[in-house]
């Protein structure tokens, strides 16, 4: 490099590592791959506790600590399109939230969302299928960042075969949640 005064030296390195990092950042979709896809979130479900903590004694009860395959719940995602018919806009940003509700003492499957557009609003509700799930009910709530609240369900009797629509209607205000 010709004679340089110093602190021009220094300016040129300082735009060298500068542009490199804004090329960097431009890469960020580039660069997110490099590792390998991301692993899918964890949706957290709720499981409220129930009885008594050992099994109990006798013939056919599982050791503490043994699992028994008849009771490890089967979950399947049931499709579901969201959608309502009134002549309203709800607001991106507005609260969904859907929930199954099996029979027995199971806990219900919740998936929130925020909308980003208008309906239908497609989800995929990961729900337990297995012995007893049937009859179950999943509702639709809609809360919006202005007011409105629209609710709607359907009962399933049997698991389905593509998707379930729900449609929600404005809650009256007579009516109890």
């Amino acid at each position: 490099m010709p004679h340089m005064p110093r602190n021009h030296r220094l300016a040129l390195k300082l735009a060298i590592v500068g542009a490199s990092l804004i090329a960097l950042q431009g890469c960020g979709g580039a660069m997110a791959n490099m590792f390998g896809p991301r692993a899918p979130a964890v949706e957290q479900i709720r499981v409220p506790q129930t009885g008594p903590t050992r099994p109990p004694a006798g013939a056919g009860a599982a050791a503490p600590g043994i699992i028994r395959s008849a009771d490890i719940a089967q979950r399947r995602d049931i499709a579901l399109n969201v959608t309502y018919l009134e002549r309203i806009l709800v607001p991106v940003g507005s609260d969904l939230v859907v929930q199954a509700q099996s029979g027995g003492n199971r806990p219900p499957a919740i998936r929130r969302v925020q909308t980003q557009g208008g309906p239908p609003y497609s989800i995929n509700l990961p729900v337990d299928t297995g012995q007893g799930a049937y009859p179950m009910t999943v509702q639709a709530t809609l809360r919006s960042t202005i007011g409105h609240v629209l609710t709607g369900a359907t009962v399933l009797q049997a698991r389905p075969s593509g998707p379930v629509d729900i449609v929600m209607r404005t809650r009256r205000a007579d009516t109890a949640e």
